[in-house]
């Protein structure tokens, strides 16, 4: 078996793959990392820190309805916006039934991301008021996530089903779909960094989306280089135009930015600029040094 995954993986992502084995074979609750001194200091910086960018901002709560935009990229405007709809229709079980079916929704439903799951586990161990309010804070964040991981799951199983006829198959067909395309953040979905220790910790520290996003990008390149066709352009234009146009904008107007035209420069002008930088920088943003 080990032949066979270096034949195939060459022998560099065979090394990564089984590394990544055995951190999810190893995993305990600080991600599979051993806990030493050093890996102490990073979580008590890595605490207050977000507790600092995450405690009542309203506006990175709200932004986790962006990832409607990377499963629109992977399933279509279509499928997605059926997916709203049934998020927003108060007769359907949505969220009874995604947590019925698969293990890993449940596990997002209830924990969230890595950063707010940590924190909210520290809080919530007094009975400090202040623990209590910050942990209320906190909570938002899985609400909003969820608000759009879990009508599209939902949607990606109907997908799954209609495509396999098999309801095995369409639970991992919806399980890897919104993996490949939210902030998830058990141990199997962190990459090879992320999983290296004090320093690779402190260097992605919310780190989850761009992950995803470093993901969707290397294999939008990938299809450029291997596929032909239609196909080998279309996912690239897909995730331009979704992710670093569409997402990269409305994150961006939601937290209060947006162009500032010069004297004598026209408002459209000014905006294609804008966009144009944006869009010129966003990949960048997968790089966790350069971010």
């Amino acid at each position: 078996i080990q032949r066979l995954i270096e034949d195939v993986l060459g022998e560099h992502q065979a090394r990564n793959l089984n590394k990544w084995l055995n951190d999810v074979a190893a995993n305990t609750k600080n991600n599979g990392v051993a806990s030493g001194s050093g890996d102490r200091i990073v979580n008590g910086i890595k605490s207050k820190t977000a507790m600092f960018a995450l405690g009542g901002n309203l506006g990175g709560a709200v932004s986790q309805l962006l990832g409607y935009f990377p499963l629109a990229h992977r399933i279509g405007f279509v499928n997605t916006a059926l997916a709203i709809i049934d998020g927003l229709n108060p007769s359907v079980n949505t969220y009874d039934f995604a947590r019925e079916k698969s293990a890993f929704m449940r596990e997002q439903m209830d924990d969230g991301n890595s950063e707010v799951r940590k924190l909210r586990q520290n809080w919530t161990t007094n009975d400090h008021g202040i623990s209590r309010a910050a942990d209320f804070f906190l909570s938002v964040y899985p609400l909003f996530q969820n608000m759009c991981n879990v009508p599209g799951w939902v949607q990606c199983y109907k997908i799954g089903l209609k495509r396999y006829g098999d309801e095995a198959k369409a639970v991992a067909y919806a399980d890897s779909v919104i993996r490949q395309t939210q902030s998830a953040s058990t141990i199997a979905d962190l990459s090879t960094f992320e999983r290296s220790g004090p320093i690779g910790q402190l260097t992605t520290m919310f780190y989850s989306w761009f992950r995803v996003m470093y993901q969707m990008q290397n294999e939008a390149i990938m299809r450029v280089k291997y596929e032909h066709g239609i196909n080998r352009v279309k996912d690239l234009a897909s995730y331009a135009f979704y992710i670093l146009v569409a997402q990269s904008v409305a994150e961006a107007l939601l937290r209060g930015g947006g162009p500032e035209p010069e004297d004598d420069e026209s408002r459209m002008w000014s905006w294609a600029k804008w966009t144009t930088a944006r869009v010129l920088l966003s990949p960048l943003s997968t790089v966790p040094f350069a971010r």
